[in-house]
């Protein structure tokens, strides 16, 4: 992980899901106050880094699968990744069967992440 990336991950760390993007909601005093909404974005964001980071080191930068997964270990390390060279996408699972997909679009376009898929 980048310097810059993990200076952001406390930060990110403390959004509750939907809380980006032009639909958010604005935060609550003491994000606390959903815990179920809050414990699933943690899921979300383990799985979305895992699957975003893995799609790029493989298909954008080339490197092997075992550099890119140990490049993308973070800790805790909720996400297990599954690389499917064929169709060219990365495929991230968390505790509880929170799953990403990031999928690389080719030359110039990098990996963008799938709609999000609750278990």
């Amino acid at each position: 992980m980048s310097p810059a990336a993990r200076a952001l991950l406390p930060l990110a760390l403390a959004l509750p899901l939907g809380a980006c993007g032009p639909k958010a909601s604005p935060l609550p005093v003491g994000a606390a106050a959903l815990p179920d909404r809050y414990a699933t974005s943690l899921l979300h964001l383990g799985t979305g880094f895992a699957a975003k980071e893995a799609c790029a080191c493989i298909f954008v930068h080339g490197r092997d699968e075992d550099t890119c997964r140990a490049w993308i270990k973070v800790s805790p390390d909720v996400a297990r990744i599954r690389v499917s060279p064929e169709g060219r996408e990365v495929r991230a699972k968390a505790i509880g069967g929170w799953e990403t997909v990031a999928t690389w679009g080719g030359p110039g376009e990098g990996c963008r992440l799938e709609p999000l898929r609750a278990p």
